[in-house]
């Protein structure tokens, strides 16, 4: 456990928004997880306020939800199984993530499709960062 509060506050969980606030846990790490996991599902982040003040409000009113056309079932219950507002209800280790039967039986080694389609995102970075 964390004795202190860092990171970016739209990324905080409802526990460390809400009053009294609670400690920092791993919890609160998967939750900020999540929500990285669906701000890319969706091409932007999912509950943004305009000030530190709104995003808290925000983030405490919040109820995740994931588009059941965008993805597979199984990313949609991981993602909403990091953004559950329930801090104990998340995973507690990164391990427990590993373990999941669909993460777990996810090939060990890139395809060569993905291995062309990464090394050409890269080339594009380049060239578009030079």
């Amino acid at each position: 456990m964390q004795s202190g509060v860092m990171g970016t506050i739209a990324y905080f969980p409802p526990e460390l928004v809400q009053m009294p606030s609670k400690p920092s846990t791993i919890q609160g790490d998967m939750w900020a997880l999540g929500m990285s996991l669906l701000e890319i599902v969706l091409g932007k982040h999912p509950c943004l306020a305009s000030d530190d003040s709104a995003q808290y409000r925000k983030i405490a009113a919040w109820n995740p939800e994931v588009p059941i056309a965008i993805i597979s079932d199984n990313i949609r219950r991981f993602i909403l199984q990091l953004l559950n507002k329930k801090a104990e209800q998340r995973p507690r280790s990164y391990t427990e993530i590993l373990n999941i039967p669909f993460i777990r039986n996810l090939p060990q080694e890139p395809t060569n499709d993905e291995c062309i389609f990464i090394n050409n995102i890269i080339q594009f970075s380049h060239e578009f960062g030079s």
